[in-house]
């Protein structure tokens, strides 16, 4: 996959089958029951298998290899997209033993269609918001767009990564 944009970061919790963004406090059903909130950084990213624009909600374990990357000469970059693609090996999938391995290719051109068209979906902290305010509402999102413009529809999310 190539990341194209995106980088904001949200705790999760695992609850009733499903991920759930946190509210914190007494809104937040998983945390009242002790459920232990993890880190998901969410992106936009270009899934290589089915050359589709995707949002990839990824976990600490894969954003530390990530930043391990960034540190080393060979595969260092400053800015996104991202100069080359990533592959991700996953072992324990579906368990609470999931491992990820991060393993850098050749860097490449990006496609300029692939990151316009990351460019034209919901930015990923509206993203976040709506996930919140849907958490506060019981489902149901009631969230403006803070950004005055109805340009970001839900339905532009499009098919997780994993």
């Amino acid at each position: 996959m190539r990341i194209l944009n995106g980088g904001e970061s949200a705790p999760v919790h695992y609850h009733d089958g499903g991920y759930k963004t946190c509210v914190g406090g007494d809104e937040c059903v998983p945390c009242k029951a002790a459920n232990k909130a993890s880190i998901k950084t969410y992106f936009w990213v270009q899934d290589q298998k089915d050359k589709q624009v995707k949002l990839y909600k990824m976990p600490w374990s894969v954003k530390k290899q990530l930043i391990a990357l960034q540190e080393k000469p060979a595969t260092a970059f400053s800015d996104l997209p991202m100069p080359y693609d990533i592959t991700l090996a996953v072992s324990g999938a579906h368990t609470k033993e999931v491992n990820y391995v991060v393993m850098e290719n050749t860097p490449s051109a990006v496609d300029p269609s692939a990151v316009k068209e990351a460019e034209s979906k919901t930015p990923v902290d509206i993203i976040i918001e709506r996930e919140k305010d849907k958490q506060r509402n019981g489902g149901n999102s009631q969230a403006k767009d803070i950004r005055n413009s109805a340009a970001y529809p839900d339905a532009d999310l499009g098919a997780p990564v994993f």
